[in-house]
């Protein structure tokens, strides 16, 4: 299940280039998060959403971006600033879930500033899952957001985390749909965290190394992961790379804007490799690639008939980088199954898995599920 980044309402209503296209075949099911404070824009986005084929709509009231929280205008602030106002929030959800036919979810934080009590976030939910449904779903960073003082990056490690207030809170409300979010790095947390709530989200580790992805499939199925190899994910990806950027081309892009996008789309690669020998010499090669990617693109036509005449082929620069710089026995071996040997662990029912943000692109948040509808 794939998770888009959070997007402004506004943007996607004003269709702005590159902000959100059509939903792809492969990504469903695909859930879009939302940013806005407006009934009325949000619920026009969440159709739109909705036209396009995305599965469900997210409200992300839990970002803590000073770019959102704090506009000088405070009805176009969104994002963690939202949880200060819950009464608007729950019109919120009630807009959005007015608007579209498929479900809506709430992420957010386990409060704001100095409105972090467990009295305080428990008020919060009980609020807006009055407009959220039966079923509602809260996915819940289990830290604080400092709207003042913190870019969102340290927001995201600075605030402590106080993962039993989310337990609290799924002990005294079995009925809704909780799921935990901030600080977990491994399978062994996420097995401890299902025994408390009925999902988790992994953020930073998931892209910093996408490879542990591979192992979801015998922790948690009891199967065999589709990914038969580093090597054979990797290459499949260089190959998708290629062809996305062949499409860009197409579309007439500039050059800068294919080297951005390349760039952006080199990154995860690296990261498959995580903890693999090689790995710094092989950043080091693509980085070198792009270098001089950026060089031919000063010289490149502006015509982008003319656009082959300068650029690499990406498929090959990467196997080159792997053959020359990675260990070639760690690129091929399979991913972990020794849990496919042992007693699985059994959960009320099988879980489901979500990576998020630009799927392809930027490896977000990888959410696993008890619920198999979600």
């Amino acid at each position: 299940h794939i998770w888009t980044e959070m997007v402004v309402d506004q943007a996607i209503i004003h269709n702005q280039e590159g902000v959100l296209g059509p939903a792809q075949q492969y990504e469903h099911p695909i859930t879009v998060q939302l940013g806005g404070s407006n009934e009325i824009l949000l619920a026009q986005a969440a159709r739109i959403c909705e036209q396009l084929g995305y599965d469900e709509i997210n409200l992300n009231v839990g970002c803590p971006s000073p770019k959102v929280v704090n506009k000088k205008d405070l009805g176009l602030c969104f994002g963690a600033r939202l949880m200060l106002d819950p009464p608007l929030v729950s019109r919120l959800i009630k807009a959005i879930r007015d608007a579209v036919s498929i479900p809506v979810t709430v992420k957010c934080r386990i409060g704001v500033d100095k409105n972090d009590s467990y009295e305080d976030f428990r008020g919060f939910v009980t609020t807006v899952m009055e407009a959220a449904g039966s079923r509602a779903h809260f996915v819940v960073h289990a830290r604080t957001a400092w709207l003042k003082g913190l870019s969102a990056h340290e927001n995201r490690m600075i605030p402590p985390l106080k993962y039993s207030l989310v337990h609290r809170l799924k002990a005294e409300f079995p009925e809704l749909q909780i799921s935990i979010n901030g600080g977990i790095n491994s399978w062994e947390e996420v097995e401890e965290q299902l025994s408390h709530v009925d999902g988790v989200m992994i953020g930073r580790q998931a892209y910093k190394n996408p490879w542990m992805l591979a192992e979801a499939d015998s922790r948690l199925y009891a199967a065999c992961s589709p990914a038969t190899s580093r090597r054979q994910v990797i290459e499949q990806y260089a190959q998708y790379a290629e062809r996305e950027l062949d499409s860009e081309a197409e579309k007439g892009k500039d050059a800068r804007s294919l080297v951005i996008t390349a760039a952006t789309m080199l990154k995860p690669i690296a990261g498959v490799l995580f903890a693999v020998r090689g790995e710094r010499r092989f950043r080091k090669h693509l980085d070198n690639f792009i270098i001089q990617w950026r060089k031919d693109a000063k010289e490149a036509v502006g015509d982008p008939s003319d656009w082959t005449r300068w650029r690499p082929p990406i498929r090959s620069v990467v196997l080159e980088g792997l053959e020359r710089h990675v260990s070639q026995r760690e690129l091929d071996e399979p991913p972990p199954s020794r849990h496919l040997q042992k007693e699985s662990k059994q959960l009320e029912t099988q879980p489901n898995i979500v990576e998020a943000e630009s799927v392809g692109v930027t490896f977000g948040q990888l959410y696993i599920s008890k619920d198999e509808e979600q």
